[in-house]
């Protein structure tokens, strides 16, 4: 008798989300958030229209180091001190979400570029390159059937072209502020997307926010998704 073969079922496609950590961190600035007031979960299984763990996969790629210009003077030593105290705070804050939520991969790369004396940041390097891999990578593996992005960097146009001769869509979130535009956008990049799904303020702060009793609270663990 000949063996009877195994039954495999092929793993459903997931959604893929890639975030441009700075980018974001400056949209919620202007509405006057803070990453950890947001129910992640929540909010990104809203975004991909899923909710099992299985079907989505978020990857958040945020600078891996804070370099500086040289300093001379005590105020340029003290606004360095505190910066990089700033950048060891967020760092952390999102190690608590890759513990949190499963489905969360923190993805370090990359540089911010700081003028102490200047008292500025002055650029990034890197994360928007790692973006353009990641689409790259993800518009070749049949893991994925959906892109979501999240950033408004022009830079990222040739990619989002690339996995769309691939078969993939891509889904570009835009954040508007209370005049209903989108906060940081590169008009190309919106207009190289498959859809443009727009995100209000009001939207984020009627349903996403933490409960107060939470807020601050990103160390329990609580389910990303419905078991």
């Amino acid at each position: 008798m000949l063996p009877s073969k195994a039954s495999h079922s092929k793993a459903k496609p997931k959604t893929l989300v890639l975030i441009d950590s700075s980018n974001f961190h400056f949209i919620l600035k202007h509405f006057g958030l803070y990453e950890s007031e947001i129910r992640w979960g929540d909010f990104f299984h809203w975004l991909a229209g899923t909710r099992h763990a299985s079907e989505l996969e978020v990857r958040w790629i945020k600078p891996e180091k804070l370099v500086q210009t040289s300093t001379h003077t005590a105020a340029g030593a003290a606004w360095l001190r505190e910066a990089r105290a700033k950048f060891r705070h967020v760092d952390n804050m999102y190690r608590r979400f890759e513990e949190q939520y499963q489905e969360i991969r923190i993805q370090r790369t990359g540089f911010v570029r700081a003028d102490p004396e200047q008292q500025l940041y002055l650029e990034e390097k890197g994360v928007d390159v790692a973006l353009g891999v990641e689409l790259a990578w993800a518009s070749r593996d049949e893991s994925y059937d959906k892109i979501i992005l999240i950033s408004g960097d022009s830079d990222l146009v040739y990619a989002v072209h690339k996995a769309q001769q691939s078969g993939k869509a891509v889904k570009l979130i835009a954040f508007c502020d209370t005049h209903r535009q989108p906060v940081n956008m590169s008009r190309a990049l919106a207009r190289c997307a498959n859809k443009v799904f727009k995100v209000y303020l009001s939207t984020l702060k009627s349903r996403f926010l933490l409960s107060p009793q939470h807020e601050g609270n990103t160390t329990a663990k609580k389910p990303l998704a419905v078991a």
